[in-house]
């Protein structure tokens, strides 16, 4: 429910002012690459995400890689996650971060999503 009422200000808000947003949110997707899968990256991303005040999901990747995906106006927040994001749990073992800017808007919350199996003809496209 929380859902659909943050929605509903936000389509509100738009037509008030019509502008997309007073404090547009940015998204950013990132792919952590190393031991991380298994080692419990992604619940630990999840927590990190919300702790922060962060919109997003993560999954893992057919490629070992996992796609972490945040949003939100406070740029200090999305800075200290990044950080964060080349740490990791305890078990995990991460040897780099790419980022770039994501096209779609982050629906509210947080969320684990299924694993994604990657097509390559996409990826050299940067999809």
């Amino acid at each position: 429910m929380a859902d659909s009422v943050a929605r509903t200000l936000k389509s509100f808000a738009r037509k008030l002012t019509g502008k997309e947003s007073l404090n547009k949110n940015i998204p950013y997707r990132y792919l952590i690459k190393g031991k991380v899968q298994g080692v419990g990256y992604r619940k630990w991303t999840k927590k990190t995400g919300l702790y922060l005040g962060l919109d997003g999901f993560c999954r893992n990747r057919s490629d070992g890689t996992v796609e972490v995906v945040v949003s939100s106006q406070d740029k200090n927040s999305i800075k200290t996650f990044e950080k964060l994001l080349y740490q990791g749990p305890k078990k995990a073992s991460v040897t780099g971060v790419e980022k770039k800017r994501y096209k779609k808007e982050v629906p509210p919350g947080f969320k684990i999503k299924k694993n994604k199996e990657i097509d390559p003809a996409k990826e050299v496209k940067g999809q």
